[in-house]
């Protein structure tokens, strides 16, 4: 059997646990577990150790209609090095040669692959940078003790027909921060995610995404404070430089001097929060947030510049979970010599399964195939659930909950059941097709509105139980994307990127619209998303307006919605929701 024909299984095991299936170097499946288990940023901790995503296996497995010991090889990959240890150990009746894992510290590699082997691009410069990479440990005081002795902060590649080669490796020690860190230090001391404790209670895997859309807010645009210096590849961003700051402008306390020898979320017991009584509207909140974006893009913007010089590349690829920030990423194409860039979808922890498989089929299995030099790249890997399943959702709802359905079976029936409500301006839900794998829907699992009126933003954040000053994001016909924006960029599949909004957009659309002129905007073909594009040409027909405000299907926090159960929960639950397209079947409440 060739390497093409074998089944490679990529495993994350660190926060966002998932599993992918690779097979000739196309990822056929992935799904994070927080999507089947409900538990959001699942890290797979239990009060008997660390689990294993067992239902993502399960789901790739039923989707490839195969068992787990028809799976050639497991590649498994954490930030800590016991990782291989823990899949072996529940993998059970799976043969151990078959089991391996990115060689420690290969947190970054496996970020690395899953950006730029599912790249178009034959050879590009790679940027990884999340808030934890690997952890560099040694023994403690004890034979069963371990103490951190660094951590990857980001390393850079150059990928080309010889694989990955490294260009330049950055480390935290002991009295530094990560970026990643520091962008989630801003986000506690702004109590964006706040919780009973002392500092740095809040939330980090949800600080990322709260402080972009507050830093916009920053109509001012507060400079950046240095808090960083590069020099000879290193970035050190002092944490007692961090709390100072902080310090000096009235957020926290310190209590002690002891924090040149801890990492950043070490701090707690050494730092005080000085909790917010005051609207995040203040003036000195929204500073605070504008002078956390503009430190992490400045720092960013001067890696990017290094590694260009290193690596003369007129490519980009991007992963980690701070590559999320859209704004930070846009401005790295703007503004550095890059030409081109692609950021994995799932750049958070979860991508790391595709990593992990990925390495092994090329780096164990010895494959060479790049199905993606000659397609597009699809992050829509989810299984699609059959017409029976649906039904027995349906049914089973119909025992708790009064709602109507009837049956629509073309593009154009989901179109006419579903675009005249929301030229009502009603909020309607999409289950369609496989799910997005990644943190951002794009018509597969989604809420879709129009966006003709400003107020649309507050509705869908209302609907949602979301923050007032999160914008929604627009869906626009990929042929009418330079109407509507103005980018460095013809394109944008995945919401990944930023683009200035044109008088046109502000005009026609204004709820897309954030407070600083920008989107985030999806384009949209029909081989990608057809029930999402045939709305979109019939909403340009009827109402001369190529664009929908497309955001995630989950309310309160939760994971977005995987499975048809999930989905008529969902709708059954959100007030502000009155109809829901679930494959072939339109609910509508009463």
């Amino acid at each position: 059997m060739s390497a093409d024909e074998k089944i490679t299984f990529g495993i994350n095991l660190s926060h966002d646990t998932a599993c992918a299936a690779v097979i000739g170097g196309e990822v056929r499946f992935a799904i994070a577990e927080e999507r089947l288990n409900r538990v959001k940023y699942c890290t797979g901790a239990t009060p008997f150790g660390k689990m294993i995503p067992y239902r993502s296996i399960r789901y790739c497995c039923e989707g490839l209609g195969i068992t787990p010991s028809d799976v050639d090889l497991w590649v498994v990959n954490s930030c800590r090095s016991n990782a291989l240890d823990q899949l072996k150990s529940q993998l059970l009746g799976i043969d151990e040669r078959r089991v391996i894992d990115v060689p420690h510290p290969g947190h970054h590699l496996s970020h690395a692959f899953s950006a730029f082997y599912c790249s178009a691009f034959e050879e590009a410069a790679v940027i990884v940078l999340d808030t934890n990479g690997a952890f560099f440990e040694m023994p403690g005081e004890s034979a069963d003790s371990l103490l951190l002795e660094r951590k990857e902060h980001f390393t850079c590649y150059h990928g080309d027909g010889n694989g990955l080669k490294v260009v330049m490796a950055d480390h935290v020690y002991p009295g530094e921060v990560s970026l990643g860190e520091l962008y989630c230090i801003y986000s506690a001391a702004l109590q964006l995610t706040p919780k009973e404790g002392n500092y740095g209670f809040d939330c980090p895997l949800s600080a990322g995404g709260k402080l972009m859309g507050l830093a916009s807010w920053d109509l001012g645009r507060t400079p950046a404070p240095r808090l960083w210096d590069f020099e000879d590849g290193h970035m050190s961003i002092r944490l007692a430089r961090v709390v100072d700051h902080l310090d000096r402008a009235g957020f926290v306390e310190r209590r002690d001097s002891e924090l040149d020898s801890i990492f950043g979320f070490q701090m707690r017991p050494h730092v005080e929060l000085k909790r917010r009584k005051d609207s995040l509207r203040e003036d000195r909140y929204l500073s605070l947030a504008g002078e956390a974006q503009r430190a992490l893009e400045e720092a960013l913007l001067a890696i990017a510049r290094s590694v260009h010089a290193k690596t003369g590349s007129k490519n980009l690829c991007l992963a980690g979970g701070t590559m999320l920030n859209v704004t930070a990423c846009t401005r790295l194409l703007e503004e550095t010599s890059f030409e081109r860039i692609f950021i994995q979808p799932a750049a958070n922890d979860s991508g790391n399964a595709i990593g992990a498989a990925l390495y092994g089929y090329r780096e164990v299995l010895g494959g060479r195939t790049r199905p993606y030099l000659e397609r597009d790249y699809d992050t829509c890997l989810g299984r699609s659930f059959s017409p029976e399943s649906i039904e027995r959702a349906i049914r089973k709802a119909r025992t708790k909950a009064t709602f109507t359905e009837r049956r629509v079976s073309t593009l154009a029936e989901k179109s006419a059941a579903l675009l005249p409500r929301i030229l009502r301006d009603e909020i309607v839900a999409v289950f369609d097709g496989g799910s997005e794998f990644g943190p951002r829907a794009l018509g597969h699992r989604s809420f879709l509105a129009s966006p003709r009126k400003a107020e649309m933003r507050d509705r869908m954040n209302e609907l949602k139980h979301r923050e007032w000053y999160r914008p929604v994001a627009p869906a626009v016909l990929e042929e009418d994307f330079a109407e509507y924006f103005v980018a460095p960029f013809a394109k944008s599949p995945f919401m990944t990127l930023s683009a200035r909004c044109t008088d046109r957009a502000r005009e026609r659309a204004p709820a897309i619209v954030h407070v600083d002129g920008t989107s985030r905007p999806q384009t949209v073909t029909a081989t990608a998303s057809p029930v999402l594009h045939q709305l979109l040409v019939e909403s340009k027909r009827a109402a001369a307006i190529p664009v929908l405000v497309n955001t995630s299907y989950n309310v309160d926090g939760e994971p977005i919605v995987e499975t048809p159960e999930d989905a008529i929960a969902a709708f059954l639950k959100a007030e502000l929701l009155p109809c829901l397209l679930l494959g072939d079947h339109v609910l509508e409440k009463q």
